[in-house]
């Protein structure tokens, strides 16, 4: 696993703890000789649950021993798990043997002369992090943690601090002992970042992260204060420190995360205006294996005959389970034929073999994201903005929890350029459908707007006469004519493609918004994928 994280990460890890530790090298600072080692040992190390958490909570997740455990106990929880029923939660009896064996571990630790907690953390690292025993654990034992045994723990912290055994005077002393370990931490991971070529404020970024301290530092505080390695005085210093400075450095953190990551397009990245002779750049992105086959067939229709090629992102979005680590990987290379691909090698090799068999026309670069649910949108966007795609395909599964929207726009105009594209290739017919109102105009009353859509249409019918195009215009007035309309049309076609937002209070669309599923495809996208059209359709709604 070190090896894999890449050069710079291991030296800024190593660096990262020698810097700070050798620098404050015989600089009591007011501290007690005594302590100071001992100081000097925790305040220059670094936590990576507290790093993980801060991360978490505000939303930057990626911006990236035991013998008697390995042999004895991680079999049992292995028997555990195949056990279980897939689908099912764990039984109450398995949580109780994980909770005997947990002490057992923590026992043999005290007893072989290592701290108790050892025990735990090598019964941790030994734990399958699939489910359903690394998400089953969480489930049950995270409420009991978060909301009991950790505020007993807390004020048992609290309860060890004495404020009146150190002066003003104390408090600075020890203040410039911890400011000098904070600044050589920061100088630690921006050293060997520039040197990379890291930008400046991402390094000093990483810099004020990494002084981020959490229950896992005032927990070792608190270990060595109980061996009398420290004093109490030493220990509260310690303790109040982690808690300000760690308060006010989440908050600079936060601000300067924001400052960096607002992303200012300075030109329009939509289908409707990027050039028909220039290159389509596309985001697709999944969920389910199954998802894949009507993504290719998008992607078929979507490539050039001539000109410049069709340029892919196949992003396949994983749920992180709270057993796990986020990760944005990209998949660069072949997968060998020699190992039995996992379903994530299934996507690559799937979108890979694609490209092969287009090599002039289509160019495929595959990503996997794994994110919490909440954060999962960042992937898509970071990518989106970096590889500068015009279009970001999200796929609805039946069933599933639906999308934010991620963008915003005139859709009807953006569906009809997506459309006049996809109208290019070789095997596709395309019929456009525009819907009237009974005065026989476009049922928009903003002026702006339908100058703009005239505009449009005139265009796309002046520039596609000869091409393999049928325009038609429909008058509507209410509902019930729009469902007769769609249920006669909506089964010659492979797929139909709509806008999302249309102008409020439109008769044609009125009460069809209150029986809607998925509010996100719009009150026609959610009609055409209803139970009442029944239609066997493929259906692609674009927001702009």
């Amino acid at each position: 696993m070190i090896k894999r994280v890449g050069r710079l990460a291991f030296i800024n890890g190593i660096v990262l703890f020698l810097i700070p530790f050798l620098g404050l090298g015989g600089r009591p600072a007011g501290v007690p000789p005594a302590e100071f080692h001992h100081v000097a040992i925790v305040q220059s190390t670094m936590f990576f649950q507290v790093v993980y958490g801060v991360l978490s909570n505000l939303k930057m997740l990626n911006t990236e021993p035991g013998v008697v455990i390995v042999y004895v106990f991680r079999p049992i929880m292995e028997w555990m798990m195949k056990r279980t029923p897939v689908g099912h939660s764990l039984k109450a009896s398995y949580l109780t043997v994980i909770c005997v064996l947990l002490f057992i571990s923590s026992l043999w630790s005290e007893f072989v002369g290592l701290p108790y907690f050892f025990g735990a953390v090598a019964l941790g690292l030994a734990t399958p992090k699939r489910p359903p025993l690394g998400t089953g654990l969480s489930e049950k034992m995270g409420c009991f943690i978060w909301y009991f045994l950790m505020p007993c723990y807390i004020i048992g912290i609290g309860y060890n601090m004495d404020l009146s055994l150190f002066s003003l005077g104390d408090l600075i002393r020890y203040e410039i002992l911890f400011g000098m370990v904070r600044f050589a931490k920061v100088v630690a991971v921006a050293l060997p970042s520039l040197y990379y070529n890291v930008p400046l404020w991402h390094a000093i970024l990483v810099g004020f992260i990494v002084n981020i301290q959490g229950i896992y530092d005032v927990q070792i505080y608190k270990q060595n204060f109980n061996y009398r390695k420290i004093s109490k005085k030493t220990f509260g210093a310690m303790v109040m420190s982690a808690m300000i400075n760690s308060t006010i450095l989440i908050v600079v953190v936060k601000k300067v995360y924001q400052t960096m990551s607002k992303r200012n397009p300075y030109k329009r990245r939509t289908v409707q205006h990027c050039r028909i002779e220039a290159p389509l750049r596309i985001l697709t992105c999944f969920r389910q294996r199954e998802a894949v086959r009507p993504v290719l067939d998008l992607v078929e229709l979507s490539r050039p005959a001539i000109g410049s090629p069709l340029s892919v992102f196949a992003l396949n979005l994983e749920e992180l389970n709270n057993h796990s680590l986020p990760l944005l990987i990209h998949h660069k290379q072949e997968i060998s034929p020699f190992v039995v691909p996992s379903p994530r090698d299934q996507i690559v090799k799937a979108f890979h073999n694609y490209e092969k068999t287009n090599p002039e026309t289509v160019l495929i670069e595959c990503f996997t994201a794994v994110a919490p649910r909440k954060t999962m949108h960042e992937d898509v966007c970071t990518i989106a903005f970096d590889q500068e795609t015009d279009l970001v395909v999200l796929t609805l599964d039946a069933g599933m929890e639906s999308w934010e929207r991620l963008l915003c726009g005139p859709d009807d105009r953006e569906m009809l350029a997506y459309a006049t594209r996809l109208a290019n290739h070789p095997s596709v017919e395309l019929h456009v459908f525009r819907l009237l109102d009974h005065n026989g105009a476009s049922p928009l009353r903003d002026m702006v707007e339908r100058n703009h859509d005239m505009r449009v249409i005139n265009m796309f019918r002046k520039e596609n006469s000869e091409n393999n195009i049928i325009f038609r215009e429909v008058r509507i007035e209410e509902a019930v004519e729009l469902m007769e309309l769609l249920r006669k049309e909506g089964d010659d076609f492979d797929v139909m493609m709509v806008g999302i937002r249309h102008e409020e209070n439109l008769l044609m669309l009125e009460g069809l918004s209150e029986w809607s599923n998925m509010k996100e495809l719009g009150e026609l996208g959610d009609l055409l994928i209803s139970k009442d059209l029944q239609l066997s359709v493929s259906v692609l709604a674009l927001h702009q």
